[in-house]
């Protein structure tokens, strides 16, 4: 468990870094609550990273993460918590209303396409989409 405090803390910031448009105030705004950023990212407009466990999120260089996308920490269901690590590599791509679950890493240079759900690991070069995602097609260099 978190610290309530903690909680309200990271809600209203992850909840203000919604409404800005990618900038140096967003990113630091997000370094503050924990999310773990690499250089040259760009985090559009409505994207949420979770609330509560931010800092289990990584985000490594040159990522572009598009338009109200959301990147979960942690799970709650009727009969388990899942909590775990959720990586963003190099050069990787989550295009606009993408959804990354707990647990999930997305490969270098690797795409999500719009309104796709990533619940696995994604390897490096690929695009996948859908809901769950599913492997698409190599991406060319």
């Amino acid at each position: 468990t978190r610290n309530v405090i903690r909680i309200f803390y990271n809600g209203a910031i992850i909840e203000l870094t919604r409404l800005l448009s990618h900038s140096i105030f967003k990113t630091l705004l997000l370094k503050m609550v924990g999310v773990k950023l690499g250089r040259n990212v760009h985090i559009g407009k409505g994207v949420v990273f979770d609330h509560i466990y931010c800092d289990s999120i990584t985000v490594e260089d040159n990522v572009h993460i598009d338009d109200d996308s959301y990147i979960d920490g942690h799970e709650y269901t009727i009969t388990q918590t899942v909590f775990g690590k959720t990586v963003i590599k190099k050069g990787a791509h989550l295009k606009h209303h993408s959804f990354v679950r707990t647990g999930t890493t997305i490969g270098e240079n690797s795409v999500l396409e719009p309104w796709s759900m990533a619940q696995r690991v994604i390897p490096d070069n690929e695009i996948w989409s859908g809901i769950p995602a599913v492997f698409k097609k190599k991406r060319e260099a």
